[in-house]
Formats: C-alpha cells, sequence, structure tokens
C-alpha cells in the first residue's frame, strides 16, 4: 500500500519498494519490466504460497474449523483472498473476512468487534501494513495467527512463513546501486524470493495454551522461547 501511495505523491522519484505480490495489486504489468519509477522486491513468490500458511496454521491448531482472514482494503486483493479460501476450505474450514481501511486505533476496534462477532478459530493476516496493533488484538481474544513477516513474531505473534529478511535486503541494496549507477528503475526487474523462513514463537503458544507438535517445530528455522 506504501508503494501505491508514494508512487501517486512522487511519480517522478525512483521507488525501491519491498512489497506484496505487485501483478496481483495491479502495480505494475510486469515483473521482468514494471516500467516508469518502481522496482523492487515482492515478498511473495506467487499465490500459492497462502495455502501452505494455510497449512502450516492447521497443523498449529489442528482443532481449527473456523479461519478468519483479515487484511488492510481487501478488495484490492482478490486473487489472494480467493487462494486463501480455496486452501481452507479444502481442509474442510469454514472461513471468513474481515478489511479494515488503515491500522488505526478505530479501525482496530472495529476489527475485534468482527471477530467476536465471527467467532474464528484461528487467523491469517494477508496485507502489509498492520502495525503492532494486530498482535496485541490477536493476545487479547487468544487467537493464534500465522504472518507473512517474521517482524510479527518478532512483537509476539506465534508464527510467520515468509521470505528471508537478508535475502531481501541484499536484493534492494543492489537495486538502490543499479539506479545510482544510472539504469532506470522501470528497467530493473522485480526479484521475487527464493528462501522461505518459518518462525514459530512458543512463548506465545504457550500464552495461548496451544501445544505444537514436534514435527512442525522440527520444521521451524527459528523458534523464539
Amino acid at each position: 500500500m506504501l508503494a501505491r501511495t508514494y508512487r501517486t505523491l512522487i511519480p517522478t522519484t525512483p521507488i525501491v519498494a519491498i512489497m506484496s505480490d505487485p501483478l496481483e495489486t495491479g502495480l505494475v504489468q510486469s515483473l521482468a519490466r514494471p516500467g516508469g519509477y518502481l522496482t523492487g522486491v515482492s515478498e511473495d513468490a506467487g499465490i500459492e504460497i497462502w495455502g501452505k500458511r494455510v497449512q502450516l496454521l492447521k497443523e498449529a491448531v489442528p482443532s481449527m474449523a473456523r479461519l478468519a482472514y483479515v487484511g488492510v482494503e481487501l478488495t484490492r486483493m482478490g486473487a489472494t483472498r480467493q487462494a486463501v479460501e480455496s486452501a481452507a476450505r479444502r481442509l474442510g474450514l469454514a472461513v471468513v473476512g474481515v478489511s479494515v481501511e488503515e491500522p488505526s486505533p478505530a479501525e482496530y476496534r472495529c476489527l475485534s468487534a468482527a471477530l467476536v462477532e465471527q467467532t474464528p478459530d484461528a487467523m491469517v493476516v494477508i496485507t502489509f501494513g498492520f502495525d503492532a496493533g494486530i498482535v496485541e488484538l490477536a493476545a487479547k481474544q487468544r487467537l493464534p495467527v500465522i504472518y507473512s513477516s517474521r517482524a510479527y513474531v518478532d512483537m509476539g505473534g506465534l508464527m510467520a512463513y515468509g521470505s528471508d529478511r537478508a535475502e531481501i535486503a541484499r536484493q534492494s541494496a543492489n537495486d538502490v546501486h543499479q539506479i545510482l549507477s544510472g539504469i532506470k528503475p522501470g528497467e530493473i526487474p522485480i526479484s521475487q524470493p527464493t528462501k522461505f523462513e518459518l518462525v514459530i514463537n512458543l512463548r506465545t503458544a504457550k500464552a495461548l495454551g496451544l501445544t505444537l507438535p514436534q514435527s512442525l517445530l522440527a520444521r521451524a528455522d527459528e523458534v523464539i522461547e
């Protein structure tokens, strides 16, 4: 969302962005030649990764029967919503989506009320743009949540499956170097991650009363204790 905002406000300034799938969100028409003044790294490596996240959450919460997915401006995320819903239904889960306009106190209150009404057993966060408020909300409602970025796990979220941050940082720095060398941003391909990490916060699992299976913990790249 920030990439879209900055591109509107400063349309001729080169932007190296870390973004969700730029094709699905309509930021660019081509990863190979994004055009304009935008390039960067997509944190998604294809829409199918959402099925993997739903599967991991189901492994963490085997009793889960109802899944909520939440995001900022979900109307822009049609393909992602469809991927999450399809994955949930393949696992026999009821599924509901809840959207917020922005990560503000008022919107968090609305989200909290909606989740109380929908009574999900767990939740997946499908867009970037949230702050620590989403982690605090999940803790208050005792909801197990999977995120696409480990930053939320560092803040106390339960688990995340997403791209390796070191790889993204290296690629972003390389993009900046190319721009400073005179290459137009629109001619620099938007890269996708090749390495992914599963991070689990065991302290949060214990606070939620979850006993995570050893098979899941063994696959984690990092377990925060």
